[in-house]
Parts: C-alpha cells; structure tokens; sequence
C-alpha cells in the first residue's frame, strides 16, 4: 500500500509548462493496515489518474508609477459592456478633464493615479478607484433625465477630501522633483549666500592687497558716512560699489566688515600668507642671510636664492623697543627664525643697521650661530 501510496513521487516524465498540483484525497496510514476504502470515503489518485491543474501566472500592472505618471492609453475602441439594453464603454474624453485619471487595458477600468500611490489605509474607505477600479461607464457622466442634477461619479470624487488630499501630495512630489525638496532648496540657497559672502571677503583681500604693494595708509582721519574722505580703504570700496551691485548690496549693511579691527586682520592674515610663501622658497636650498634694520620695531629682510635669481624679501617686524644690546637683540632674532621655523636653516650671511652695537668678533659668531 505505502508503493502505491507515494508513486506520486516518481513521475516519469513530469509536465514542463504548466504547474502542476498533485492530490490526493483520504491517505492511509501505514500503522493502521485494517482500515479500508469504501466507494462513499473516496479512492487514493495514481498517477495515471492525475490531472495537472494549471496555476495562472500573476497579473502584471499596466497603470502608472511615479517614475512614468498616470497611465492613459488612447483606443480607437475600448471594450463595451451592456447595461440594460445599451453598450458602454471608457471614452479617453475624460481625460482632458481629469488629469489624475488613469486607465487599464487589462481589467477594462480606470483608477485615481493620485489616489492610488499617495493615500493612506486607515484613512481612506473607498477603494473602487485605488485597488479595485471602477468600470460602471452609465454613472461616469452623471445624470441625463429633467433635472440632470445628479453628479458623476468622476466628480464625485475629484471633490472628496480624501481625494483633493492625495491630490496634494502629488503635487507637492511634482514641485519637488522639479525644484527640489525645502532642504535642497535651503542648501541650495545657504551655498548661494556662501559664495556671494567669499566673493566679498575675496574682493576686501584685493583691496588689501593693493594697498600694501603700493604703500598706501588705509584709514582716514575721518572715516564716518559723512566724512569726504573714509580713508583709501573704505574710499576704494565706494567705488567697487558703484559699478558692482553684488559688492554694494553687502557694503551697504550695517556689518560689512570694514571697520579697523577687520582691516588688521586681513592685513595680518595677507601678510602670514606672504611670509609663509618665503619659507617655502629657503626651503629649497636651506640657506640665507638676514639684514636687520634697528629701530624700536626692528625690521628683518632676508636674502636667498630662486633658481639662479638672488631675491631680497621683507620679512617682519620685531619689537625691540625693550633692549637694544647685541645680545637682546640676537635673541629676538633667534626667537623670531624659531616661531617661523627657519631655525633648521644655515644663516651664511648677516648685517646690520648701527653695527656698532653688534661688533666685535665673539657677538658676530654668536649671533651668527
């Protein structure tokens, strides 16, 4: 009875195409041998005696997605469908109408394109035009009798709060596919005000610049909105702002980052970027020399070499107001070549402005290292 029982499982020659289910109706068991069959309990399937029973494949969805939107197939014909003694059918007229409406060619019926991808379970009840579609065509044009009173069924539900919320949505997921979403939009916006901020402060940097190659003060005696002369530097600003709107529309706030305090600054941050450009010029031979002018603010010039080109560079100010001996004075030097990282270099040259006050053989090979 048990070979009997799962021959089932030795089919020869198995179908191809189709899925095939195999029953079998009131299995025996082994363990009890005594019971039987009758005619009214059924009779164990073989094989020759199964059918397979086809499993039909799953239905693809021919309507929209975001990607693609509604999906709305034009027809010389749609399908007809009899109500009472009359054949109607979907006419693509509706269209122009209703721009969420959406057809399938497959269930012969039309859906909320809107509906369907942006509503939310618990809060919509109507699924004819989300889920199972709606196809009663006498009702999509309303009522044709005396009164003619009697909405459609479309505009019915274009005017439904669940509806016009889903209508929502997609609009604002069309805006934003468009333009952005508000936190690209305020990146976008943040990045715009960055640069237009950097082109300022860059423009500032030049006016700086200029200022200091030609040797010019930068504040006036008199630097008020009144005054006829704010100084070079507010001056040159004035007339950047005459001929670029982009530069005066930050020039004239309140802040625009012209006051002393940010004109040393800058000054300061142009001349680090100046002196750090000289040490990585001595950097490539490791030797120079220094001339040093004494005053209270001592000035230090250096003396290398660029290829074959022999270059004198100003390199700071160094307060000596203190002590002027040789010995205050070849610390403040040490100090100064020490904070810029020059004290691995070779000094292979010195002078000096009043060398009286470091002459003498032991005070020139000190300070010469």
């Amino acid at each position: 009875m048990s070979k009997k029982l799962f021959a089932i499982f030795n089919v020869n020659n198995p179908p191809s195409s189709s899925s095939v289910v195999s029953v079998c109706t009131n299995v025996i068991d082994d363990n009890y041998p005594n019971d039987t069959l009758s005619s009214s309990q059924g009779s164990i399937a073989t094989v020759e005696s199964l059918e397979p029973i086809k499993v039909p494949e799953p239905e693809t969805c021919d309507l929209g997605t975001l990607l693609t939107g509604p999906a709305r197939p034009v027809l010389e014909s749609y399908p007809k469908t009899i109500f009472g003694k009359q054949n109607r059918g979907f006419n693509s007229v509706y269209y122009s109408s209703f721009s969420w409406l959406e057809y399938s060619i497959r269930h012969d019926a039309i859906y909320c394109f809107c509906c369907r991808n942006f509503s939310i379970a618990s809060d919509y009840n109507d699924s004819t035009f989300t889920s199972i579609g709606s196809n009663n065509w006498k009702k999509l044009s309303g009522s044709r009798g005396k009164k003619g009173n009697k909405q459609s069924k479309l505009h019915g539900h274009s005017t439904s709060k669940q509806h016009l919320t889903c209508m929502a949505k997609w609009e604002a997921y069309i805006s934003t596919i468009t333009t952005g979403s508000v936190h690209s939009q305020v990146a976008s916006s943040h990045k715009l005000l960055v640069e237009k901020n950097v082109q300022y402060i860059k423009t500032l940097v030049d006016i700086t610049l200029f200022l200091s190659c030609q040797g010019l003060a930068f504040r006036g005696h008199e630097e008020s909105k009144l005054s006829l002369n704010q100084g070079n530097f507010k001056e040159i600003c004035s007339l950047i702002a005459k001929h670029y709107p982009e530069f005066a529309e930050k020039f004239q706030n309140t802040t625009n980052y012209t006051s002393h305090a940010v004109q040393d600054e800058l000054a300061n941050l142009c001349a680090e970027n100046i002196r750090h450009k000289i040490i990585k010029e001595i950097e490539d031979t490791k030797v120079f020399g220094i001339m040093c002018f004494k005053q209270e603010q001592m000035s230090l010039c250096v003396r290398y070499t660029v290829g074959l080109n022999i270059v004198e560079r100003f390199l700071g100010f160094i307060d000596v107001s203190d002590k002027q001996d040789a010995e205050s004075l070849s610390a403040h030097i040490f100090a100064y070549l020490t904070k810029n990282n020059m004290d691995t270099f070779h000094v292979v040259a010195q002078s000096y402005d009043g060398a009286n006050a470091m002459s003498g053989l032991w005070k020139v090979q000190w300070c010469s290292g």
